[in-house]
């Protein structure tokens, strides 16, 4: 009797060990996080004209990607690669009207666990100089 519960008993303890070191691969889709903001800014002027302006280059990032923050799932790095794209897409034909000087920088970050990695910027510089 006390073979059979030590055998079972084994059996169960490995079984457990066995589900307690399975290995993970690092490259499992994840959930990852985004947003889109101002980085930098140096804005003198019309404060109205560069709201106007302000608002055709968040209306161009906001028409690609939906909002200024938002999730991908999928590897790291495939994410990344989308984000980036998208959003050189997003600003690449944006017209300024100008009437403020100086330049704004936008930028996308993902969330990591303890800090931010940036993925892609680009700096909006008044048609009327810095």
């Amino acid at each position: 009797m006390k073979t059979k519960f030590f055998y079972a008993f084994l059996a169960l303890c490995l079984s457990v060990c066995a589900f307690g070191f399975t290995s993970c691969d690092d490259d499992d889709d994840t959930t990852n996080y985004y947003t889109i903001g101002i980085q930098e800014m140096n804005v003198s002027g019309s404060l109205s004209a560069y709201l106007e302006d302000g608002s055709r280059i968040e209306n161009a990032i906001v028409g690609e990607f939906g909002t200024m923050s938002f999730q991908i799932q999928g590897k790291t790095a495939d994410a990344d690669k989308e984000v980036k794209s998208r959003f050189e897409k997003a600003v690449q034909n944006i017209t300024l009207k100008g009437g403020w000087t100086g330049h704004v920088t936008y930028e996308v970050d993902r969330a990591t666990s303890d800090s931010k990695a940036a993925i892609a910027s680009k700096k909006f510089v008044s048609p009327d100089g810095e």
